[in-house]
């Protein structure tokens, strides 16, 4: 899963530090003990569930998008959240794992940003046409 902010275009670095420290701390404390929270470039973070399904996965990335919606941070700065989820391929690499949810997290701020996407209704969408 692949979240993405639009923090430090829109308030200045400092205010953008703050308030990822806040979220990556929302983060930690929804996510479950066996996942994993890291950040993953400027203002995007990425969290593994290892054992969790596409549909488990979806209402996790609900919660998180809900909850950092519905935070006041500094300042009273409101904030939301992209995100692109995928299940892993066992045929899939690491790499090519979150290459997938990247593209899930692009289609979600293509498709008007605070939203969860997955790269599997993508592939589904496109196989269609």
């Amino acid at each position: 899963m692949l979240l993405s902010l639009l923090i430090n275009d829109t308030y200045g670095h400092n205010m953008g530090d703050e308030i990822l420290v806040a979220i990556s701390k929302q983060l930690t404390a929804i996510v479950r003990n066996i996942d994993v929270v890291s950040r993953w470039g400027g203002e995007e973070f990425l969290v593994m569930l290892p054992t969790a399904e596409l549909e488990q996965a979806r209402i996790i990335a609900e919660k998180i998008r809900t909850l950092i919606e519905k935070t006041e941070f500094p300042e009273g700065l409101s904030v939301t959240m992209s995100i692109g989820i995928h299940q892993i391929d066992l045929d899939d690499g690491l790499e090519e794992t979150i290459s997938k949810a990247d593209t899930a997290l692009y289609r979600a701020k293509n498709n008007g940003r605070n939203r969860v996407e997955s790269y599997i209704e993508e592939a589904r969408l496109t196989k269609n046409r």
